[in-house]
C-alpha cells in the first residue's frame, strides 16, 4: 500500500506530524515571557517541520536533504532547531512504510549522531543550552532513557548522542553524523571556519543519508557566509533545498510607526512572545543603524559595500556638531598615518584628550601633478608632532609599511603594529561613530577631513562594520586615522599610528 492521496489542495506526506506530537509532549518554553510552559510550535514553525520531513509519495524518500530557516532575531530560530535535534535523537525520522489508513509512518534511527555546529562555544549555546533547559524535568529523560550533560547527551541502553561542536575543534572530516544542525550561519565565513565547517558537515551526512538544517538571520551579501551560499543555491533552484525566509516589506521611512509595525508584524508572523513595540524602540535607539534595523528585525539582506548610504547618513548632523577650535595638549598624544604611494592622498593625524573632549587635528597630504606623494613631507612631519606632542608610541599597519616603520625605529620612534584587519578595525570604526555621535569627539572643520569622512562608506562584517571608499572611490585616509587614533587613544598613553596602501 502507497499514500492515500491528498485530502486537500496541497496536502503532502510527512513524518512532520508526529514530530510535532512529540515536540509538544515532552518540550518545554527555554526561555522568554513563556517559560516552562509546554512547547507549543507557532503555525509558521510546524508547516517548516512537516515541509522539511516531506517524504516521497511513492518510494518514502525524504524530499529534503537539506534545510534553512532564514527569520527576524528573537523568532524563535534556536528552540525550534533544538526541538528538531531531540526529535533526531528519539523521534521517528526513519520512513518505515505506510500504515492501514495510507499515512506514512517512521522509526527512530539506530545509531543517531547529531551535532549541533557553530563557530564557537558562545554560538552553540544559543541551541544546545535551550535543549537542555527544554528537557529540564521532562518525562523524556525517563522514557527514551537520556542522560543529559553541559557538553553531551546520550541514549542509555543504546548507541545515540547529541554534541556541540565548533569551527575551532579541529578537523571532523569523517564523523558518521545523522544530522547536523547549523546555528546562525550568518555567521559562518572563511575567516572563522564557518565555510569550511559547513562543507565538511554536508560531506559526513552524505554518507549515512543524514541531513542537515540550518539557521541564519538575514545576512550580508558579499562577505562569503554561510548562509548567503545557501541563498544563492535556492536561487539556482538547488535540488533537496528547503530554503524558508519571511522579508518584512521594505519601510521607506522608519520614523513611520505604522509602516514599521505592519512590516514587523510580517516578519515576525504568529510568534505570540514578541513585542512588537519594544522592537520598535530597538529600531528607533540610536545605537541601532538603519542597516541591523533591516538584517535583524525586518530579514532583509544588505549590501557589505551600501554605496547609497554613508557611515553617518542617518545622524547628518553629527560630524558638523563636534567642531570646536582646542589646541591639543603637548603631551600624550597619539598619531595616525594613512599611507599611499600614488594616486592617493595621505592623511596624518594627531589625536589627544582635554578635559572631556577627544581632540583630533588631521592633516591631508594630497598628491603631486606626478601622481606621487613626497615622502620626505610626510616623516618629517611625523617627527616634529611625535616631539611636539611627547609621542610615546608609532603603530603601523605591517602589511605595507614595515620598510618605512623601520625607518623610523632606527631613528628611535617607538613603533607599535596596528594591523588594519577586519578585527582590529570593525571595534575601531564603531568607537569612532560613538564619540562622534555623542558629541565627544572635537576637530576643527578642516574642509579636507570632512571631505574624507563624508565619502566613507559602512562596509558590514559579521560583527559591525568597517569603513570603504565604495563605489564612489573617494578618498578616506582621514576618515580612517580617526578611527586608529580613538581606538588607540584608549590603549596607549601616547602613540603614532601608521597606516597605508601601497597603491590606490
Amino acid at each position: 500500500m502507497g499514500w492515500k492521496g491528498p485530502e486537500f489542495e496541497g496536502d503532502f506526506p510527512s513524518l512532520g506530524w508526529s514530530l510535532i506530537d512529540l515536540f509538544e509532549a515532552y518540550l518545554r518554553v527555554p526561555g522568554g515571557p513563556l517559560f516552562g510552559q509546554p512547547l507549543r510550535l507557532t503555525d509558521d514553525q510546524a508547516a517548516f517541520t512537516v515541509r522539511f520531513y516531506a517524504v516521497d509519495a511513492d518510494t518514502g524518500r525524504f524530499i529534503y536533504r537539506r534545510g534553512a530557516r532564514r527569520r527576524s532575531k528573537g523568532s524563535g530560530k534556536s528552540p525550534h532547531m533544538a526541538a528538531h535535534a531531540f526529535g533526531e535523537l528519539v523521534g521517528d525520522v526513519v520512513f518505515a512504510g505506510w500504515d492501514a489508513s495510507g499515512e506514512p509512518v517512521g522509526r527512530p534511527r539506530d545509531a543517531p549522531w547529531v551535532q549541533i555546529a557553530a563557530c564557537s562555544e558562545d554560538q552553540t549555546d544559543n541551541t544546545y543550552v535551550a535543549l537542555l533547559e527544554m528537557l529540564r524535568d521532562s518525562g523524556a529523560v525517563d522514557e527514551f532513557g537520556i542522560d543529559a550533560g553541559l557538553t553531551r547527551i546520550f541514549l542509555t541502553g543504546r548507541p545515540g548522542r547529541i554534541e556541540p561542536v565548533t569551527a575551532s575543534a579541529g578537523s571532523r572530516e569523517g564523523q558518521p553524523i545523522t544530522c547536523a544542525v547549523l546555528d546562525e550561519t550568518h555567521l559562518w565565513v572563511p575567516g572563522n571556519g564557518g565555510v569550511r565547517l559547513a562543507a565538511t558537515l554536508r560531506r559526513n551526512l552524505a554518507k549515512l543519508g543524514g541531513r542537515s538544517v540550518e539557521t541564519t538571520n538575514a545576512f550580508v551579501r558579499g562577505v562569503g557566509a554561510v548562509a548567503e551560499a545557501t541563498h544563492k543555491g535556492w536561487e539556482r533552484g538547488a535540488s533537496g533545498l528547503l530554503y524558508d525566509a519571511v522579508e518584512a516589506p521594505v519601510v521607506a521611512d522608519f520614523a513611520d510607526v505604522a509602516a514599521l509595525r505592519a512590516a514587523l508584524a510580517v516578519a515576525y508572523g504568529d510568534a505570540p512572545w514578541v513585542d512588537l513595540d519594544r522592537l520598535i524602540a530597538e529600531i528607533h535607539d540610536p545605537d541601532t543603524t538603519p542597516n541591523d534595523a533591516k538584517r535583524f528585525y525586518l530579514n532583509q539582506p544588505v549590501d557589505a559595500d551600501d554605496v547609497s548610504e554613508g557611515w553617518l547618513a542617518d545622524v547628518p548632523e553629527a560630524w558638523a556638531a563636534c567642531t570646536a577650535e582646542l589646541a591639543l595638549p603637548a603631551d600624550g598624544c597619539v598619531m595616525a598615518w594613512d599611507m599611499s604611494l600614488r594616486h592617493d592622498s595621505t592623511a596624518v593625524g594627531v589625536f589627544g584628550r582635554v578635559d572631556d573632549r577627544l581632540v583630533a587635528r588631521v592633516r591631508i597630504f594630497t598628491p603631486a601633478p606626478n601622481g606621487k606623494i613626497d615622502f620626505l613631507d610626510v616623516r618629517q612631519h611625523i617627527r616634529d608632532m611625535a616631539v611636539a606632542h611627547n609621542v610615546t608610541a608609532i603603530g603601523y599597519d605591517p602589511r605595507y609599511l614595515e620598510f618605512e616603520a623601520q625607518q623610523l625605529d632606527d631613528e628611535g620612534l617607538p613603533m607599535v603594529e596596528f594591523p588594519q584587519s577586519p578585527e582590529r578595525m570593525t571595534p575601531a570604526c564603531g568607537h569612532l561613530r560613538e564619540v562622534i555621535v555623542g558629541g565627544v569627539f572635537a576637530h576643527d572643520g578642516d574642509v579636507l577631513l570632512t571631505a574624507h569622512v563624508v565619502a566613507a562608506r559602512k562596509r558590514e562584517t559579521d560583527r559591525g562594520f568597517t569603513l570603504s571608499k565604495g563605489k564612489s572611490k573617494g578618498p578616506i585616509d582621514g576618515a580612517i586615522v580617526c578611527a586608529m587614533g580613538v581606538d588607540l587613544l584608549d590603549s596607549v598613553d601616547a602613540v603614532v599610528i601608521l597606516d597605508g596602501d601601497l597603491m590606490a
